[in-house]
């Protein structure tokens, strides 16, 4: 289980893919991704297709449709197999700008 870099940055509103890349013997069964929260507490992403797709065995990367400043913070991608379950290192998301930039301020 590997995650490229550990770390990645998004413009607000935009799409990310967070890579994984999963080896397993014998083969993975599941494979899903934890959100990781400030204070360590790992959290099971539900792919809601609006926002989350990917984290699958046929397609293991996870892709955030529309960011905002809550997706940023540290993801990780897990795969289950008969032996057990691995755990990726975590990979930390910035999300660059807010709301406020896209529309360019308030003007007066």
């Amino acid at each position: 289980m590997s995650i490229p870099l550990s770390s990645y940055s998004v413009n607000f509103g935009d799409s990310v893919t967070i890579p994984c890349s999963v080896s397993a013997n014998p083969s993975a069964t599941s494979v899903f991704w934890e959100r990781v929260s400030p204070s360590g507490v790992p959290s099971t992403i539900s792919l809601v297709p609006s926002k989350y797709s990917g984290g699958t065995l046929l397609s293991p990367d996870l892709v955030i449709s529309n960011t905002d400043t809550t997706d940023q913070g540290f993801y990780r991608c897990l795969a289950t197999n008969s032996v057990g379950t691995s755990t990726s290192d975590s990979a930390f998301l910035a999300v660059i700008g807010s709301e406020f930039s896209l529309v360019g301020g308030l003007d007066h």
